[in-house]
């Protein structure tokens, strides 16, 4: 359950946008499905209509106006300079379950928001020490989430102004009891600290406006938007290079536009990077930092799988400034003999990770990145849209979203993983060899949802499992099928789906 909390001082005004349309037509059936008791003996049970906004506000706010209390917040400018204070009076917290989980009832929802306001101290057991609150649903998010929105007045009935100290922490502590209370799906940057970065509001329409392949209002594709394309460029392409330099050229070489982030007052100290898709004529480039693709592409953490440079900044210079103009990485088709090579790390790798315990976190996010890189090249190479091999790249990935991982307790090489995303971008095939590299990358697969079995992350293996069972043996089939005289799809998949079934079962 993902929560989101914000501060205002226009409680009228907020119930008007939420009993509303929505600023994307998203909203349906207002109606309140808790609150405090005077607020849900007298709008509950019907329908929120626009006249309702008024009483509602004044309902939520009215001990702040009859005891003359204050709330206010420290105000920031857009460089993070304290200019104030301004008022915030009213709390504002929507919970949305994931996009993939089933709506729940009413009454459900009831449970959750008193629970929810017990938790956090707004609803105490005297009367006098109570907020005055009001729990609106009006139907799921533009991106398909079942939510709630919660409206609170910080001043108690007796004047008094709530503890909202560390509100953040206490709200993600009382989600993750409620997923434990009422068998919600968890969010991950709570159980492992990690997860994907959430899509900004808008975000997605952007994309549609550029024209791409993303769906609409409640059928959203985001694997076809511009955040999860640069994110398999970004992955590959860092995987395929050996140095800062190579990866710039290499990102170039994919069309990408590239721009270095500087330390303050420097000019020279490199600390971050944005990247963007060509943008079309008279639009403006839509730039995304590394860290907010996913959290193991920020430059820190790249470097520390690339060969050290003397001086990283002429790696950012731009191409017409460097003497590589092109920045080009030739293609060219993958002879068998390299292919062969492909195949044989890899399964070499596969043996040397059974010597890798179950807990060294810090080597399994490092194979957990670089299995993803393999997958996100043979996505960008063989899949004009988003596709299983791009859906099991992003499947991958997330084991490798850990906010601060340990060291590795023991070496993982990369080279294997190195030569076949080098081999996928330059020839996009490895010919006859497709089925068999496939083959690895299940056994690669299967060796991270064993482990995060036996590490009791229940979830993060449920997903692996999904990739395996789902995504595998629908490119198996594709790989098969584009190979003349190949091993018929069904039987790949077949293989493939058994090897999920044997891991899913121990």
């Amino acid at each position: 359950m993902i929560p989101k909390i914000s501060r205002g001082s226009h409680p009228i005004g907020l119930f008007r946008y939420l009993i509303g349309q929505g600023s994307r037509n998203e909203h349906t059936d207002p109606h309140l499905v808790a609150g405090s008791p005077d607020v849900v003996w007298q709008f509950g049970g019907r329908q929120l209509e626009s006249r309702d906004a008024t009483p509602l506000g004044r309902f939520v706010d009215e001990p702040r106006r009859l005891s003359g209390a204050t709330v206010t917040v420290v105000a920031r400018d857009d460089d993070g300079n304290v200019t104030g204070r301004h008022d915030a009076h009213i709390w504002h917290c929507p919970l949305s379950l994931h996009s993939d989980e089933t709506a729940l009832p009413d009454e459900t929802w009831w449970q959750i928001s008193q629970r929810f306001m017990e938790k956090m101290g707004f609803d105490g057991d005297a009367t006098e020490d109570r907020c005055r609150w009001a729990a609106v649903r009006h139907g799921p998010s533009t991106g398909g989430n079942d939510h709630v929105h919660l409206v609170v007045g910080l001043v108690c009935e007796n004047g008094e102004v709530a503890d909202v100290h560390n509100d953040r922490l206490r709200v993600q502590s009382a989600c993750r009891a409620l997923e434990q209370e009422f068998g919600l799906r968890a969010v991950e940057g709570r159980t492992r600290r990690a997860g994907e970065r959430a899509y900004a509001k808008g975000e997605l329409e952007s994309d549609l406006r550029r024209g791409l392949p993303v769906g609409g209002p409640g059928q959203w594709q985001p694997a076809n938007g511009s955040r999860q394309t640069l994110e398999r460029i970004v992955r590959a392409t860092a995987a395929a290079s050996e140095t800062e330099d190579e990866f710039v050229r290499r990102l170039r070489a994919e069309g990408v536009l590239v721009r270095a982030r500087f330390a303050k007052d420097s000019r020279e100290d490199v600390t971050g990077y944005s990247v963007a898709l060509r943008p079309g004529r008279g639009e403006k480039p839509a730039w995304y930092p590394g860290g907010q693709l996913s959290r193991e592409l920020t430059l820190p953490r790249l470097r520390a799988g690339w060969k050290p440079t003397d001086r990283p900044v002429l790696a950012w210079q731009p191409a017409a400034h460097r003497a590589d103009v092109s920045g080009r990485v030739p293609r060219q088709p993958i002879s068998t003999d390299i292919a062969q090579r492909c195949v044989i790390e890899l399964t070499q790798l596969r043996e040397q990770l059974r010597q890798v315990p179950s807990d060294d976190l810090g080597s399994w996010v490092r194979v957990a990145t670089e299995t993803a890189a393999v997958f996100a090249a043979w996505s960008l190479r063989t899949e004009r849209r988003a596709g299983p091999l791009a859906a099991a790249s992003r499947s991958l990935a997330r084991s490798a979203q850990i906010r601060t991982p340990p060291p590795p307790r023991v070496r993982v090489p990369v080279s294997a993983t190195r030569t076949v995303t080098r081999a996928l971008l330059s020839g996009g095939s490895l010919g006859l060899s497709n089925r068999a590299l496939l083959t690895q990358l299940a056994d690669l697969s299967q060796a991270l949802h064993d482990t995060h079995q036996a590490a009791l992350e229940a979830e993060r293996a449920s997903d692996l499992f999904a990739t395996l069972r789902e995504q595998l043996p629908v490119a198996a089939g594709a790989v098969s099928a584009a190979q003349p005289g190949g091993q018929p799809a069904a039987a790949s998949s077949n293989f493939l789906a058994r090897s999920a079934d044997r891991g899913h079962e121990r």
